[in-house]
């Protein structure tokens, strides 16, 4: 009596075991290509860094610089006059700067 409640219950497990090994394939599967998923790993830290140069520029500048008046594309000369702005004017690092002047430009 005692080995038929075991193989009923090794039997329950197995079939368990392979229901759930194919519920996790077939959501592997669904998951997309290796190329998209590699395409999204390359995009985070791009949208990561721009809503990091959000962040700091709520942070430092917004109290008193609307961004609706900054906010749009930079040329190279204006860039390089925002970032010696920024240099001399307020307490952020040169990497925080750069976030900031990539958030301006929408970069």
């Amino acid at each position: 009596m005692r080995h038929v409640a075991v193989r009923r219950a090794a039997l329950i497990l197995a079939t368990v075991f392979v229901l759930f090994a194919g519920l996790f394939a077939w959501m592997a599967g669904r998951g997309g290509s290796h190329e998209q998923i590699s395409i999204a790993i390359e995009e985070a830290p791009q949208a990561a860094a721009e809503h990091r140069g959000a962040a700091l520029y709520d942070t430092f500048c917004a109290r008193c610089h609307p961004v609706e008046t900054l906010r749009g594309p930079l040329n190279e000369e204006r860039y390089r006059e925002l970032q010696e702005f920024l240099r001399k004017h307020g307490k952020s690092s040169d990497e925080e700067d750069r976030l900031i002047l990539d958030y301006l430009a929408g970069r």
